[in-house]
């Protein structure tokens, strides 16, 4: 049975596929698995419990008073405070599960998967200019690059580590090491 049609993730046959003739992979990985917090979940987290709870005493309200019409409507915001409070921890760990990272000579690649297909990314590795990490102390972490934009709640853009979207390799052991590595196929 083919891996489409018993929908099996296989990340080294996704990588495999994008390669170009005689490109090799220097490096792959994956990020890691499970529920993950991130600085902005500092915002994201009170936010969405007061959402939801009010969707939740809303819905409730309205559902008392008998009027279905605002009832039907109020499961819309029940649902997304939901997806917001509890529901996009999950959707996260999935798609991490299915992602899949790797170097080659003259590029970064990333595999992630979408409802109905892969999403592939790929990014020059030389004409990269903005590259940057950050480490844990058990030495994963994540590299960042591309267009990084930053954005603050308060005042639209600026340095703020809540809201940070880009691409990049998320989540990784030894991050360093992996640095590492794309710095050197830089500066050949």
């Amino acid at each position: 049975m083919s891996s489409e049609l018993n929908n099996n993730f296989d990340p080294a046959a996704d990588i495999r596929m994008l390669l170009s003739s005689g490109e090799t992979i220097l490096w792959s990985g994956s990020p890691k698995k499970g529920l993950m917090l991130r600085p902005k979940d500092a915002f994201l987290i009170p936010f969405s419990i007061f959402w939801f709870g009010f969707a939740c005493f809303w819905e409730y309200t309205v559902l008392s008073s008998g009027i279905v019409p605002f009832a039907l409507f109020g499961l819309l915001f029940v649902f997304v405070g939901f997806m917001f409070f509890i529901g996009r921890f999950f959707v996260d760990a999935w798609i991490r599960a299915r992602t899949i990272y790797a170097i080659t000579e003259s590029r970064l690649i990333i595999v992630k998967p979408g409802l109905f297909s892969k999403t592939n990314q790929s990014t020059d590795i030389k004409s990269n200019s903005n590259l940057s990490f950050t480490q844990k102390s058990d030495g994963s972490g994540s590299i960042l690059f591309g267009n990084q934009v930053q954005t603050s709640f308060f005042s639209g853009t600026g340095r703020n580590p809540f809201f940070t979207t880009g691409q990049g390799f998320e989540a990784i052991p030894q991050v360093k090491t992996v640095y590492d590595i794309i710095l050197k196929q830089r500066s050949k």
